[in-house]
């Protein structure tokens, strides 16, 4: 803020203040729901999970951290399985495809909104 409030004009304001929001997004991965909240909150869009879904807000947020777990067992440690150590688990392409869907299903919702 004191780096903005420096700013000698409105130019330079705003330019530092995209600056200033380019580092933050650049260093949050916004991939967990309520993070995705949060970040929809930072330009005025609230409750984007039960606007956009209803009912079935805590469904969408689930199925979505369970895609975001899973990706991150992937990445993070080789898909290991924590209850059989030296084994990966399992992944099928329907596995996969019903991620994929599910996420392109949540984005839809979402995307409806803007």
């Amino acid at each position: 803020m004191s780096d903005m409030l420096a700013a000698p004009s409105p130019v330079d304001l705003e330019l530092r203040a995209r600056s200033h929001i380019a580092e933050r997004l650049g260093r949050e991965t916004f991939q967990k729901p309520d993070d995705i909240s949060r970040a929809f909150a930072m330009v005025g869009i609230r409750k984007i999970w039960s606007t956009a879904f209803g009912v079935d807000a805590e469904q969408m947020k689930t199925t979505l951290s369970v895609a975001v777990n899973r990706r991150n067992r992937i990445v993070h440690s080789c898909d290991a399985d924590p209850a059989n150590p030296g084994q990966f688990q399992s992944l099928t392409d329907g596995d996969a495809l019903s991620a994929a869907n599910s996420v392109e299903q949540i984005i839809k919702g979402i995307n409806s909104l803007l």
